[in-house]
C-alpha cells in the first residue's frame, strides 16, 4: 500500500447523522514510515491553525523525521526537529508548505492579520538558520526570532534575540490597532530571569518595550483583552516578586501561586491578581469586560498526582463571579490521572473547554464522560480521550462529548475561524478516529517493547486538524457506540460484532475499503447483543466496518485473509 495513512470521508446516508455535519472537515498529513524515525507522540504534529483569507486556512507544527509530505510539497528535515508552516485551500487540500529548520530543534507558533501577513515566532537550537537566504546565527542555547511573511509567503523582516542562556517566546498577538505584541522570557538553568513584553508595528518599529527582572516566576501564556486594551500575562509564581515599578506579586511558596499580571497598552502595570487555590494558570480568555481562566491544583492520592483544574470567571475588578470544577471525579486510570484543559471563547461569548483526560472518567457538574476501555493498561501507556464541553455564561455545563477509541487522543481548540468555526489541532493513536461523518484510519504500527520490568507501547500516532462549525447541541441523540467488539480479527469468511447497544432493532452495517469506497451496505437483526457479518465475497485485505444502530455509531478496522 503506497500510503500508510488514508483519510476516509464516510458519507452515512441516514438522518440519524444529521448532527455530524457540524464537523466541517478533517485532514491529516501523509506519513511514510519507511523514512526517518518516530517518537512516542508521533513524527509530526500540528500546533497551530487559523483562518487565512476568506476561505483558506494556515497551520503550523513540527516534525522529527527525514521527510514530511504536505500535499504536493515534500519537506526535508535539516536536523532533529524542524518546524513548518502550511496552507490549506477551500477544498481542504494542502496547497503550499514552508520548512523552518537547521541542524538542531525548531518550534514555531503563528498568527495572521487581516491583510494575510503571517507572523511566526520561532525558537531554535541550531547553530544557524537559512530562511529564504537570510542567515541567522545562534548566540547560545535556544534563540528566538519573529519573522514576517507577506501574503506571497516571502520574508519581509526578521527580529532575532538571543543570549548565552535560553529564550522562550509565546505566540505573537495582534492588538486592536494592528500592532504586534511579542512576549518572551530569558532563562538560565531553567529559571526565568527576565520577561520582555515588546510591542512593534507591522514594519518592525518598536513602539514599547518593557523588560521585567524576575526570579521564580513563569509566564505560561498571554491574552489581549481588546475591549479594555489590556495585555494579561499569566502562569505560576514561586517567589514573591517586586517589579521595577514597585508592584508586588505575592506567592505562598515553592509549590507556586497562580497569577495574572495586567499591562496597559504602553506596557505599564494595570493590575495584579493572585490565587492561592491554584499552582498555576494554563489558559485565559475574555469576553467583553470579564476574564475567564483555568487554574490548576494537584492532589496526591494512592501514589498519583491528580490534576484538579477549575474554570473561574472574574469581573473587571478581578472579583470572582463563579468557579466550576473540571475534574470532580478524579479516578486514576492505569499510570495516569490527568485532565489537560484549554479555554476558548467565541465572538458571541460561547465558552468551550477542550482538551484530553487520561483517567477513568471525566465529571463536570452533572455531565459525565467515560474513558474507553483500558485494554492496554498492562503496557503502562496513556489512554486519553479528546473532549469538548460547552458552558454558558452563568457557569452551567451544557454539553460534554468525547472522541477517540483507544490509546492517546490529545487535542484542543486552537482558534476561532472567520466563519465562527472552532479550529482544532491534535494527534491520535486510535486505530480509527471519527468526528461526525469524517474518519481517520491509522495504519501505523503499534509495537510493544520492554524496558526493565515494564512493557510499553510505541505508536507514533497521526496528527490532524479539523473544523467544528456551529455549537455542539446538548440535544443530540446520536453518539459514539460504547464497547463495540469485533472478533475474530483477522477472519476468513465472517466475523461477529458484539455491543450492549444492540437490541431488537436492525443494525446498519457498511463496509469500506481503506480509501473510503463503500463496498457493501446491509441491515441485520442481532441475536441478543451479537450479530454475524459475512465477508466471503471480499478479497483478502484490510477493511473498515461502520455500524449504525438507534442513533449510535462506531467503526472498526478488520483484516480478511
Amino acid at each position: 500500500m503506497p500510503r500508510l495513512l488514508q483519510l476516509l470521508v464516510l458519507l452515512f446516508a441516514t438522518t440519524s447523522f444529521a448532527y455530524a455535519q457540524e464537523w466541517k472537515w478533517l485532514i491529516s498529513n501523509e506519513q511514510d514510515l519507511v523514512e526517518g524515525t518516530v517518537n512516542f507522540f508521533g513524527s509530526s504534529q500540528f500546533t497551530d491553525i487559523h483562518s487565512w483569507g476568506d476561505d483558506d486556512y494556515i497551520a503550523a507544527g513540527f516534525y522529527e523525521r527525514q521527510k514530511l509530505k504536505l500535499g504536493k510539497d515534500s519537506l526535508l528535515n535539516q536536523g532533529q526537529t524542524d518546524a513548518f508552516i502550511t496552507g490549506i485551500d477551500k477544498n481542504q487540500q494542502f496547497s503550499w508548505a514552508i520548512n523552518l529548520g537547521g541542524a538542531g530543534n525548531e518550534v514555531v507558533s503563528i498568527v495572521v492579520d487581516d491583510a494575510q501577513n503571517i507572523y511566526a515566532s520561532l525558537s531554535f537550537t541550531s547553530l544557524s538558520l537559512n530562511i529564504q537566504g537570510r542567515i541567522i546565527q545562534n548566540r547560545g542555547g535556544t534563540d528566538i526570532c519573529l519573522i514576517k511573511f507577506n501574503p506571497q509567503r516571502q520574508v519581509e523582516w526578521i527580529r532575532h534575540t538571543g543570549m548565552l542562556g535560553d529564550e522562550e517566546a509565546l505566540r505573537p498577538i495582534i492588538d486592536i490597532e494592528g500592532n504586534l505584541i511579542w512576549v518572551y522570557s530569558v532563562k538560565s538553568s531553567g529559571i526565568t530571569e527576565k520577561v520582555t513584553v515588546l510591542k512593534i508595528s507591522i514594519a518592525n518599529e518598536v513602539l514599547s518595550d518593557r523588560t521585567i527582572e524576575v526570579s521564580g516566576l513563569m509566564v505560561m501564556g498571554a491574552h489581549y483583552q481588546a475591549s479594555e486594551e489590556i495585555m494579561h500575562l499569566y502562569g505560576m509564581n514561586a517567589l514573591t516578586q517586586t517589579l521595577d515599578d514597585g508592584t508586588v506579586i505575592p506567592s505562598q511558596g515553592t509549590q507556586g501561586t497562580a497569577f495574572i499580571l495586567s499591562l496597559n497598552s504602553d506596557g505599564t502595570t494595570a493590575n495584579v491578581y493572585t490565587d492561592n487555590r491554584f499552582e498555576h494558570i494554563r489558559s485565559l480568555s475574555s469576553y467583553e469586560q470579564d476574564l475567564y481562566f483555568i487554574g490548576y491544583k494537584f492532589e496526591y492520592d494512592n501514589n498519583f498526582f491528580i490534576s484538579m483544574p477549575d474554570l473561574v470567571k472574574l469581573d473587571n475588578d478581578f472579583t470572582e463571579v463563579w468557579s466550576i470544577g473540571l475534574n470532580s471525579c478524579p479516578l486514576p486510570y492505569g499510570n495516569f490521572a490527568d485532565v489537560w484543559a484549554n479555554l476558548t471563547i467565541t465572538n458571541e461569548g460561547e465558552l468551550y473547554v477542550s482538551g484530553s483526560f487520561g483517567q477513568e472518567k471525566l465529571c463536570i457538574q452533572d455531565k459525565e464522560l467515560e474513558n474507553f476501555e483500558l485494554a492496554d493498561i498492562q503496557y503502562n501507556t496513556l489512554c486519553a480521550k479528546f473532549f469538548i464541553s460547552k458552558i454558558d455564561n452563568s457557569g452551567k455545563v451544557l454539553d460534554l462529548q468525547g472522541f477517540g477509541n483507544r490509546l492517546a487522543n490529545i487535542a484542543k481548540i486552537e482558534s476561532i475561524g472567520k466563519r465562527g468555526e472552532l479550529l482544532v489541532a491534535g494527534i491520535t493513536q486510535s486505530d480509527t478516529f471519527q468526528l461526525g461523518n469524517y474518519q481517520l484510519i491509522n495504519q501505523l504500527p503499534t509495537d510493544t517493547f520492554r524496558l526493565g520490568h515494564s512493557w510499553y507501547i510505541n505508536n507514533p500516532g497521526i496528527s490532524f486538524i479539523t473544523a467544528l462549525g456551529g455549537s455542539i447541541s446538548s440535544n443530540v441523540s446520536s453518539q459514539s457506540m460504547k464497547q463495540l467488539l469485533l472478533h475474530p480479527n483477522p477472519s476468513q469468511d465472517h466475523f461477529y460484532l458484539r455491543s450492549d447497544a444492540f437490541t431488537e432493532k436492525p443494525v446498519q452495517i457498511q463496509i469500506f475499503s481503506t480509501d473510503g469506497k463503500l463496498l457493501s451496505q446491509q441491515n441485520l437483526l442481532p441475536n441478543g447483543n451479537s450479530l454475524r457479518v459475512e465477508t466471503s465475497t471480499l478479497p483478502p485485505g484490510m477493511y473498515v466496518v461502520g455500524v449504525i444502530v438507534d442513533g449510535q455509531m462506531a467503526a472498526e478496522r478488520f483484516v480478511k485473509y
